[in-house]
């Protein structure tokens, strides 16, 4: 879980630093975020791209359905992590704790997977849905 914090906080960091947002802001959309790239992560792997299952033929026959409830549903999992049991203060503490060259591998793993997860998932979809 320690990447999600990570994840979490380097979007929550550039959120409040670079784009000047408030506090509460940053994280709401540090939030809404992680839970898009979640939902992206987990319809790579749930929706069995390689390999086909009946999760994976459910999703592709009810695709509108699968899509809005793993959109609603990531969320919710997501919200009591980081709203209930974890602070930004307390993954910022633990991020800085770590040595610079552990930082910046963690955020260049972190900055790969923002670029790389959407179009991996279209083209594996892509790939799945029409073969």
């Amino acid at each position: 879980m320690n990447i999600l914090d990570y994840f979490m906080y380097i979007i929550y960091r550039f959120s409040y630093k670079i784009l000047n947002r408030e506090k509460s802001d940053a994280r709401w959309s540090a939030f809404l975020f992680i839970s898009l790239w979640v939902t992206f992560i987990i319809i790579i792997s749930v929706m069995g791209l390689i390999i086909k299952n009946r999760i994976s033929i459910l999703f592709v026959k009810n695709l509108p359905y699968s899509w809005f409830i793993l959109h609603l549903l990531i969320p919710f999992v997501l919200a009591f992590r980081y709203y209930k049991y974890k602070d930004i203060s307390s993954i910022e503490k633990d991020f800085l704790s770590l040595d610079e060259r552990y930082q910046k591998l963690i955020n260049w793993i972190i900055y790969t997977i923002i670029l790389i997860v959407p179009v991996l998932t279209f083209m594996l979809f892509r790939l799945y849905a029409f073969e």
